[in-house]
């Protein structure tokens, strides 16, 4: 995957990590009980992560995530390399928070 090719705000996510802010909570059965579907979003890339919580708000199975169109390398690329992600890390260096705007 080229660097340049990511919108500016999904490098700054993929270099930096994403910013995530609260987005949905919904009931939810868990184990057998109740519990909570808890959703947060990533202000800039929109990427959203959600975890189940029990009625205890102790985390059930794993974390999923749903990235928006595009922000994954294709099918058949791999992950990312030390190289593409060196690329991020200096096209990150001209990138300021005011231009950094999300993508919709």
């Amino acid at each position: 995957m080229n660097a340049d090719e990511l919108p500016a705000a999904w490098a700054w996510c993929r270099d930096m990590r994403h910013a995530w802010a609260p987005y949905t909570v919904e009931p939810a059965t868990v184990g057998g009980g109740r519990g909570y579907r808890q959703s947060v979003r990533c202000e800039r890339c929109r990427t959203i992560r959600r975890r189940f919580l029990d009625d205890r708000g102790r985390v059930v199975g794993g974390t999923s995530y749903v990235y928006p169109d595009g922000y994954l390398s294709p099918p058949g690329e791999g992950r990312m390399t030390d190289e593409d992600r060196a690329a991020l890390r200096l096209r990150g260096l001209d990138v300021r928070p005011r231009r950094l705007r999300s993508v919709q």
